[in-house]
């Protein structure tokens, strides 16, 4: 079984006129449940390395968009200290062979493709949603055994994604338009 934990970055809603958001990202890493354990064990380490005893305390994340932009958890640590832990961090999920699924809606073209249709345009959280999850089936299918073909210790490959609440996305799914069998997914 794989593991996909979905985080997101730019969500404004439906303003897509937002300059300073200017691109909703999706991002999702997955990684067998095997290899969950010693992620965990690792990034651990490498808070414990730079925070000290502060990664220890309850609530205390990494946040990729904190520590590019010195805020939270990372503005004590100088510019280069930064690039140190971001460039470790990727590191780490190349050792344990995580794969990285990336999406960006760009808000005004999806405005001005809208307007162009003269359609209401889709909330970016359902777009990248969608187009990640599509990806991620896909992905899952190909590395499914072949039938007929005996090979030891084959399985179906399965998927659980794990996922912060967007009330968006999860009305979304729950909608029979979704297209998503929830049985299934």
């Amino acid at each position: 079984m794989y593991l996909f934990y979905l985080d997101e970055s730019g969500n404004t809603g439906l303003d897509l006129s937002s300059t300073v958001e200017a691109v909703h990202w999706l991002v999702a890493l997955g990684a067998t449940e095997h290899d969950v354990r010693s992620i965990e064990r690792d990034i651990r380490a490498l808070a414990d390395s730079y925070f000290g005893l502060r990664a220890g305390t309850p609530g205390f994340e990494l946040h990729g968009a904190e520590i590019f932009g010195g805020r939270g958890v990372a503005r004590t640590l100088a510019p280069a200290r930064r690039v140190s832990l971001f460039a470790a961090v990727l590191g780490l999920l190349g050792t344990h062979r995580v794969h990285l699924w990336v999406r960006g809606i760009h808000k005004a073209r999806l405005g001005e493709r809208s307007r162009t249709r003269r359609e209401d345009p889709e909330h970016p959280s359902i777009l990248a949603f969608r187009d990640v999850v599509t990806s991620l089936d896909t992905w899952l299918r190909a590395r499914q055994p072949v039938p007929g073909r005996p090979c030891a210790g084959a399985t179906d490959q399965l998927g659980l994604l794990v996922s912060d609440q967007q009330d968006e996305v999860s009305s979304w799914t729950a909608s029979p338009s979704s297209g998503i069998d929830t049985r299934r997914t």
